[in-house]
């Protein structure tokens, strides 16, 4: 959890546009604080589907036969075959937490000769506040997967401000303060003040971010990055293999 709160991002987005601070967002009836909290939610949001290394994770599924039932859940139709619910792998298990999914396992289509990929399905039913999405193939067009098969899943869930950390929160809030000014009062300087501003800020949030996560070239999930890596460690120095220039006297 970071050090900044929505209301102190929403109070910077109206400090840098002129406009009086508050001590609350609950007046439904400040159309200011209204709007700038909705630019902040926007901007969150768009950061997240950006990437970030914190929202980001892979996690091992397995198809399963049991899972949410009702009107508009269709039944399995193979004992062979199970789904993939995911809203029990996101952290926040709030609704509308899960942002994406990308299948990373490779599986080749039965119907078609290439790759298959999915993306999650909402069924778009709740039950404590948890939404329930499954993993969907949309090469094959279902939900359904052999239940024999472990599937290596990435997901992206979105995290609230609040619990982001400081300085992904600073870049945020700076780069809602600038759209936010630009809505408001439309000032070409004060915009390149904040867009300079909004470009540092959201720059050290990226480098924490990478940092926090230790994601650099050697742990991406790049196999070919990988397969580089290895067979480049496991090689022998052979100084036959490099060329060296000769200085003539």
């Amino acid at each position: 959890m970071g050090l900044m709160s929505k209301l102190d991002a929403v109070n910077e987005m109206l400090f840098n546009s002129g406009e009086q601070i508050v001590t609350s967002l609950t007046d439904s009836q400040n159309t200011d604080v209204n709007l700038a909290e909705f630019v902040l939610d926007q901007a969150t949001l768009e950061t997240q589907l950006r990437g970030m290394a914190v929202n980001r994770r892979p996690i091992k599924v397995t198809p399963s036969r049991t899972g949410p039932t009702g009107n508009n859940v269709k039944p399995i139709s193979d004992a062979a075959k199970g789904r993939i619910e995911l809203s029990p792998y996101t952290e926040k298990m709030t609704t509308g937490s899960l942002i994406s999914a990308q299948l990373l396992t490779s599986i080749s289509s039965p119907t078609v000769d290439i790759r298959v990929t999915a993306a999650p399905r909402r069924f778009g039913i709740e039950s404590n506040g948890i939404d329930y999405n499954v993993l969907y193939n949309v090469t094959d067009n279902t939900d359904e997967w052999d239940t024999d098969t472990e599937l290596t899943v990435s997901i992206v869930e979105y995290i609230e401000f609040k619990d982001l950390e400081t300085s992904a929160q600073k870049g945020i809030a700076a780069s809602a303060s600038r759209q936010y000014q630009l809505f408001v009062q439309g000032d070409r300087d004060v915009d390149r003040l904040l867009a300079e501003r909004a470009g540092i800020l959201t720059a050290k949030g990226r480098a924490a971010d990478a940092n926090d996560k230790a994601r650099n070239i050697f742990s991406s999930g790049d196999n070919a990055v990988k397969r580089a890596i290895s067979k480049n460690s496991n090689s022998i120095y052979d100084p036959s293999r490099f060329r060296f220039w000769r200085h003539s006297s």
